[in-house]
């Protein structure tokens, strides 16, 4: 049997179960797939399942209640260590987007030592057939606005709150669309 098929079954039965034998005003079903590091991607644009998203439609589906929230880490994996002085990093430069059920991702070399090929990361971006608006959210904004040397390629917090912010746009939109009547 598929594990994921297991995992469902038994998130959706867990539940039910909880549902039926206590009062809850909501359950939150929270999640992450996104990767711990990106040590082993390379400098292509690489794809990730955003599996927390299909996992959370899935339940949901399968849960009788309309109760059940959706949570997950936005782009940044629960181990990721805030207190970090970023300074002192010899971290890599990335852009993290977020597409309909996936993340898009583009990883390059030392971010301090090369603040400027953040425009070429960003054009890649850009010009992939993922890419959804330049209008959509901030984030987006401001991956295009580095793109064509609107926007400097700023600190690594930028980033962080460039991503997360284009991640909650998608999550919102999805949500959105998910909660409509059919």
């Amino acid at each position: 049997m598929n594990p994921c098929r297991s995992l469902l079954k038994m998130i959706s039965r867990r539940l039910n179960d909880v549902s039926n034998d206590l009062e809850f005003r909501n359950i939150i079903l929270m999640s992450t797939a996104i990767p711990e590091n990106y040590s082993a991607q390379g400098t292509k644009l690489l794809l990730h399942p955003r599996s927390e998203w299909q996992l959370y439609c899935n339940v949901k589906e399968n849960y009788s209640s309309s109760d059940l929230i959706f949570g997950d880490y936005t782009i940044v994996h629960p181990k990721w260590n805030a207190d970090r002085d970023m300074r002192k990093m010899k971290a890599a430069t990335k852009v993290i987007y977020t597409i309909k059920d996936q993340w898009l991702t583009r990883k390059g070399t030392a971010f301090h030592s090369n603040r400027s090929q953040m425009h070429a990361l960003c054009s890649e971006i850009v010009n992939s057939i993922y890419f959804i608006s330049d209008s959509d959210s901030y984030g987006s904004k401001y991956i295009y606005d580095c793109a064509v040397y609107r926007e400097e390629p700023s600190n690594l917090t930028c980033w962080k709150r460039v991503a997360i912010n284009h991640h909650i746009t998608v999550v919102l939109s999805d949500l959105a669309i998910l909660s409509e009547p059919s």
